[in-house]
């Protein structure tokens, strides 16, 4: 029960990490593509306006996943 616990703890606070950056998340990414690949590939490659909220929906959706992961941990939905 402990490993599958801490396997649900740990997307949830990934994903509220996530949502808590969404604004700096695709700026390191942008960086890291403009570093590696040029600025034209980074430019293409991330949109700013959609850019957090590609962010913001992995981040519900591993805190989505965790919350279910937790309730399965506990036996919520029995066996």
């Amino acid at each position: 029960m402990p490993i599958a616990l801490v396997s649900g703890v740990l997307p949830i606070v990934m994903g509220v990490l996530l949502i808590f950056a969404r604004r700096q998340v695709p700026r390191l990414i942008h960086t890291g593509l403009k570093r590696f690949y040029g600025e034209p590939v980074a430019d293409t490659s991330m949109n700013e306006r959609t850019g957090p909220r590609w962010v913001v929906l992995v981040g519900s959706a591993l805190v989505v996943l965790g919350t279910f992961d937790v309730m399965e941990a506990f036996g919520v939905f029995g066996s």
